[in-house]
């Protein structure tokens, strides 16, 4: 089977770039579990804090 120069160099720049798209993905999904328990732990943090001072307040 043959495949022109063109239609070849095509295919090599869409493997290439999907290699390089596979390569990231770890990156990514650390990025993502990393913004993900940022925010769940500042949503934990933040109400509870703001809830004992106020409390704190309202003792003195």
């Amino acid at each position: 089977m043959w495949i022109s120069k063109r239609r070849w160099e095509n295919l090599e720049k869409r493997v290439a770039d999907l290699e390089k798209e596979v390569q990231s993905q770890p990156e990514k999904i650390m990025q993502t579990m990393q913004s993900y328990l940022y925010n769940q732990m500042t949503k934990s943090y933040l109400p509870r804090y703001q809830k004992d001072e106020s409390q704190f307040d309202e003792q003195v």
